[in-house]
């Protein structure tokens, strides 16, 4: 270690330190009146404290929900309307940032909107507060190259990291169909979630099962999130 002249702390185990290293401990705001946080605290309970915690760090904390689904189920509509009711953040799919139409896909283009999805959920991790929703992961990318391709995607690690979440929810495709010109036909989307679902379980990722109308998926969601985060 550096030189050490001495040691500012809120803890009154400063002293012992101090003495240890043979330096002045300069104690500050010991009873915690000008700011009423902890190292504990924080651990404890970060949402509550979250102004305290630095922003390089935020990200450790944050908690990232991923909807999950085949094509026409509410995803983008759910995810915006969620950051908007909790005050945070989403992360949009980006699928149709690099094709207009699912039967235009080829192999390559998955491996880009994988890596694109997770840049963007790294970037909007660095500004949000507390929860982070997300239309689609690399799940249901990876779904995508099986069912189409009959081939598995690889993805570096980074991406692997970036698309790592605290809670699942998996919106069934008992929803009003809505063909934008865009989609795979009707049956053919409530294959895919079938598909979809088998993918998952082979992962063994676990998930919150949401249907009905747009309006009861919204309600679904945010109960579901408020129990399992206990806010």
């Amino acid at each position: 270690m550096p030189d050490v002249d001495a040691i500012f702390s809120s803890e009154s185990y400063g002293d012992y330190l101090a003495e240890f290293l043979e330096v002045k401990h300069i104690a500050f705001d010991l009873k915690r009146n000008s700011f009423p946080v902890s190292a504990s605290a924080i651990l404890a309970n970060p949402w509550q404290h979250w102004d305290f915690i630095a922003k390089t760090v935020r990200p450790y904390f944050l908690k990232k929900v991923v909807l999950l689904g085949t094509e026409s189920t509410g995803k983008s509509t759910l995810a915006e309307k969620l950051a908007g009711y909790f005050n945070t953040g989403y992360v949009p799919e980006m699928a149709r940032e690099i094709l207009e139409k699912t039967e235009d896909c080829r192999p390559g283009h998955l491996t880009q909107i994988a890596e694109l999805h997770a840049k963007e959920i790294m970037k909007r991790a660095k500004d949000t507060a507390r929860l982070l929703f997300i239309d689609t992961d690399i799940n249901i990318t990876r779904s995508y190259s099986t069912y189409l391709f009959n081939q598995p995607l690889h993805v570096p690690e980074w991406v692997e990291e970036a698309n790592k979440a605290h809670l699942y929810l998996f919106l069934e495709p008992d929803c009003e169909f809505v063909q934008d010109g865009t989609r795979l036909p009707d049956e053919e989307r409530k294959k895919l979630s079938l598909f979809h679902k088998e993918q998952l379980k082979e992962t063994g990722i676990a998930y919150f099962s949401i249907s009905g109308n747009w309006d009861e998926r919204f309600k679904k969601a945010i109960i579901i999130v408020k129990e399992y985060f206990k806010i």
